[in-house]
């Protein structure tokens, strides 16, 4: 008890690092930063050829299976350490989000259907009658038109490179139909009948209602997709 007490008091001796002891008084990365800083190509490439025997061997994946438990344990205390790792990482790496998720989407079809057919609040609730309209119009059940709605609008933000195709920001943006959804359902899921605006641009473009003057016309969405 009292060794494992002492290892888990000891910590990475590089100044400001203050990570978890790993090997010769360094954490893990700074550990196989220096294990493999003095190294040549031939040794290198040796060492790389080695773990992918080692991958094929089913070593590593042995090694998974034998100690899940540990895993599990260590991988919750470093959630927990770092809380905002997750979102600061997906804000900045939207396209990648966005191609997993597509990639899941595509080869888990039939579970994903059953999915969101159990938890309808995971849908995003739109009206009632339009959900409805679109519905009877394109055949596709009540509780696929959400994610549908939404599969097609994050295509459009990644095809828009998620930039507001008016004033050029990457804040709070949304999947604008140039032709409304309650006006031309059949238009829902054409991509090319949408376009990435940030949220006040958004607001901007529906009709005020006070004023009742929108703010873009039609013909400026044709400038800007064609």
């Amino acid at each position: 008890m009292g060794r494992s007490k002492l290892f888990i008091q000891r910590f990475c001796i590089v100044k400001d690092c203050n990570k978890k002891y790993y090997s010769k008084g360094l954490c893990k990365k700074h550990y196989e930063k220096k294990r493999y800083a003095n190294l040549t190509p031939e040794q290198l490439e040796s060492e790389r050829l080695r773990g992918k025997q080692r991958t094929a061997n089913g070593e590593y994946s042995n090694y998974h299976k034998n100690n899940k438990e540990k895993r599990n344990a260590s991988s919750k205390q470093w959630r927990k350490e770092n809380p905002d790792y997750s979102k600061n990482w997906a804000k900045e790496n939207p396209n990648s989000v966005q191609k997993t998720l597509r990639k899941y989407e595509e080869s888990h079809v039939e579970k994903r259907r059953i999915q969101r057919a159990k938890h309808p609040e995971w849908q995003v609730q739109y009206p009632y009658t339009i959900s409805s309209k679109i519905s009877d119009i394109l055949n596709i059940p009540h509780s696929e038109i959400a994610h549908k709605i939404n599969t097609k609008n994050n295509e459009c933000k990644i095809r828009d490179n998620f930039i507001c195709q008016i004033c050029g920001s990457k804040e709070n943006l949304k999947a604008h139909h140039i032709f409304y959804k309650s006006k031309y359902p059949k238009l829902t899921l054409n991509i090319n009948n949408l376009i990435t605006l940030c949220e006040y641009c958004h607001n901007q473009i529906h009709w005020n209602k006070w004023t009742r003057k929108s703010f873009i016309t039609p013909r400026v969405y044709f400038n800007i997709i064609y």
